[in-house]
């Protein structure tokens, strides 16, 4: 969190500037790098962790396990999902 200043990193990369990050993220999921035969070391290791917000978090973590998120509508301008 501290190295990611407490951002969310998907939000950053995504150009959505000044989220918030709630969690901290395996890049490469545990059950992913299980099966690519690495040590807890690895896993653990800072280069494969980043900051997240709670909805990149879900999304991701929902992906990895086969389950699909549908995406959020954007309100028009009369506040109604478009």
């Amino acid at each position: 969190m501290k190295r990611d200043a407490g951002r969310c990193q998907p939000c950053q990369r995504a150009g959505r500037l000044g989220v918030g990050a709630h969690a901290v993220d395996h890049i490469i999921s545990k059950a992913k790098a299980k099966e690519l035969g690495w040590t807890r070391e690895q896993m653990d290791d800072p280069s494969n962790l980043e900051a997240t917000c709670d909805s990149c978090h879900s999304v991701k973590t929902e992906a990895e396990q086969g389950k699909r998120k549908r995406a959020r509508k954007a309100p028009g301008a009369d506040g109604w999902p478009t």
